[in-house]
């Protein structure tokens, strides 16, 4: 875990199943009610905590400094101002990047992923997430045409975007 939140200091912890593989892995197997009983003892021993299936250790908190703040607004606003013409993460990674080098995802990346956690992004695919304001205006259109036509064509769509 001490790994993982240096790997990705804007990440709340890591997925429950993830965690459990990671520990079914490193225990030879140990079985699903050995495995549990594990985290149970984890979990009342302080060591980790589980909120919403998001594993961490139990003292680790997300530190976000003034920098940082004004980094994931600013990818926030790209992804908003993008409108359907979405950019990659590469693209953003890219723009904004300082990854230094280090192993583990890119600060950008974590934040886009974070954005996308928090519902402020939609992710298409690995590389493609859409400013949820964006989504709903396009499932609302989509909703419109389809009401009025009752089927949908591609460029209907595109034109009452």
């Amino acid at each position: 875990m001490t790994k993982f939140h240096n790997d990705n200091k804007l990440a709340k912890g890591i997925s429950k199943e993830n965690f459990k593989s990671l520990l079914f892995k490193r225990y030879n197997n140990i079985g699903d009610t050995n495995l549990e009983n594990l985290l149970s003892f984890l979990i009342s021993e302080k060591i980790i905590r589980i909120d919403n299936d998001t594993v961490a250790l139990y003292s680790f908190n997300v530190s976000i400094n003034d920098k940082t703040s004004k980094e994931i607004s600013l990818i926030e606003k790209k992804y908003k101002d993008a409108g359907f013409e979405l950019p990659t993460c590469m693209d953003i990674i890219k723009e904004f990047g300082k990854n230094n080098n280090k192993k583990g995802p890119s600060e950008e990346k974590q934040i886009i992923v974070n954005l996308a956690k928090e519902g402020k992004l939609i992710k298409l695919d690995n590389d493609y997430y859409i400013h949820k304001d964006n989504y709903d205006k396009a499932i609302e259109a989509a909703k419109k045409i389809l009401d009025k036509n009752g089927t949908m064509k591609l460029p209907e769509l595109r034109d009452a975007l």
